[in-house]
């Protein structure tokens, strides 16, 4: 059965107690404040974990229920934390004295004049409704709250197999009510976040085991084998944990970018949907999800041919890169309109455009520090220079400032001008830079590490790889740097 909150006006006490009388007779757990006293800050914080902690809200719609501050209160509260709302009407009143939140509902008629039995009926059957669905709604938000509470300390997170049920009720929830809140998408995306870090943590004490366990082969061929066994299955179990990680990180962008969560603003929506796309195509991985969001929103969206994602942007404007803090509050996109950031702690989210990269810009790159204080674009333009025709530069901006940290307007290796820029990522702490950077005549890579402020020729770190890299990282923890093409990847 259901947990239910009833807001209503003391005017109406004897009708509601009467309906409570017969919802617990039923089986549900109902909460009603009896209580007619002053409101306190305590009282009030009762009221709203109440609020928290109820499936439903029946809301009892008379003139005396909408003129109540308490009542508009209660409502408010229910709203911003995307509570399921049934309106039952006691006492008439004029349409145009209901919120809109209640009036785009269907009303349940418990009118003196009514059948209370009838009425009973359908209220039953608009409680238990989806009500799987809304109890997950109900257990994600009480957590979610909690762990908002304790300033996001990390131990309140989801783990293991709460934290797939969340993800699965999360990518399950587009056009189902109630729709996910703001601060339930949040809490599970730092979960997966969390769970992927400890996996990788995980990871990278199993590689350690494993390189101690093949060092001690020479005491015996036997102890070889079993290292050599130990070896191939911690590499198979650390391949399908990222497999499962990675997949996991998709649809959950896929679902947030379905969810109504960041309101009307489809700019914000549609970047996430490419974002998915992305990581899918990369990746080999959930690709199914990542291009139904993007279709679902084009599919809904007719409109959005006449432009793509940022303003002043049109169709066949070219590719469009996007980044995403790893706490999820932050998201940049660069492609040929511009340079832009979204908060996604924001519903409707006004794009912040940065500045100072040169205006015929192509083939972008975008990366940004895991906290998202740091955000940097890359882009490739053409000189009339016959001996370099094309070049590089490089914008670190500071988002919690929003000031340009450093520009390269001329981006290049002095021992190798002619190498193009493929990839770049930054540090978790935003203090380094690493890119790599292709020369198609040796097909040779070169990595370049450099601090955030200094000169990318005079690189703390320059290796040479053979071939041409598709994507550089930084651990979490910047101590690893890793290196991937389309068949390899290699970690220093």
């Amino acid at each position: 059965m259901a947990r239910l909150f009833i807001s209503y006006s003391r005017q109406d006490q004897e009708f509601v107690r009467r309906l409570y009388d017969a919802l617990v007779a039923d089986k549900h757990e109902v909460f009603v404040d009896w209580e007619s006293i002053p409101p306190s800050s305590q009282w009030l914080k009762e009221i709203n974990e109440a609020l928290d902690k109820s499936d439903v809200v029946l809301f009892v719609i008379s003139p005396d229920s909408l003129a109540s501050e308490m009542c508009q209160h209660e409502l408010a509260y229910a709203e911003a934390n995307k509570k399921r709302l049934i309106p039952l009407i006691y006492r008439e009143v004029l349409t145009t004295a209901v919120p809109p939140s209640l009036a785009a509902i269907n009303w349940i008629f418990f009118r003196p004049a009514d059948n209370f039995a009838a009425a009973l009926a359908t209220l039953e059957q608009a409680i238990s409704t989806d009500l799987d669905f809304v109890k997950a709604s109900t257990r994600f938000l009480v957590r979610a709250k909690e762990w908002e509470e304790h300033k996001r300390n990390a131990s309140f997170l989801l783990r293991g197999g709460e934290l797939a049920e969340a993800e699965h009720w999360l990518a399950d929830s587009g056009g189902r009510e109630p729709a996910p809140s703001q601060l339930q998408t949040q809490f599970i995306f730092a979960s997966r976040r969390a769970a992927s870090n400890r996996q990788r943590g995980l990871i990278s004490a199993l590689s350690v085991i494993v390189i101690i366990m093949i060092s001690l082969t020479s005491v015996a061929l036997v102890f070889y084998r079993i290292a050599e066994m130990n070896r191939q299955e911690a590499v198979a179990n650390q391949r399908l944990a990222v497999t499962q990680a990675k997949i996991a990180n998709v649809r959950a962008l896929a679902a947030q970018a379905n969810a109504p969560t960041f309101g009307k603003n489809l700019d914000t929506r549609l970047l996430l949907s490419l974002l998915a796309v992305h990581d899918s195509q990369r990746d080999h991985v959930a690709a199914y999800d990542a291009g139904n969001s993007l279709m679902t929103l084009l599919e809904e969206n007719g409109h959005v041919k006449r432009y793509l994602h940022t303003p002043g942007a049109h169709v066949g404007d070219g590719a469009v890169s996007v980044a995403q803090s790893q706490d999820g509050k932050v998201l940049a996109s660069l492609s040929k309109t511009g340079f832009y950031l979204w908060d996604l702690t924001q519903q409707n989210p006004t794009p912040v455009a940065v500045s100072g990269l040169h205006s015929s810009d192509q083939n972008f790159i975008l990366s940004m520090s895991a906290d998202g204080t740091y955000a940097a674009g890359m882009g490739e333009y053409f000189t009339n220079d016959t001996a370099n025709n094309d070049r590089n530069e490089l914008l670190i901006f500071n988002t919690k400032t929003q000031q340009t940290v450093k520009m390269y307007p001329n981006l290049t290796l002095p021992e190798n001008p002619d190498a193009v820029a493929q990839s770049m990522a930054l540090s978790a702490d935003g203090k380094q830079v690493i890119a790599s950077f292709w020369q198609s005549s040796t097909n040779k890579s070169f990595v370049t590490l450099w601090p955030i402020t200094g000169d990318p020729s005079k690189p703390t770190k320059h290796i040479t790889i053979n071939g041409e890299l598709d994507d550089v990282a930084i651990s979490p923890d910047d101590r690893w740097v890793g290196l991937s093409d389309s068949t390899n990847s290699k970690t220093f």
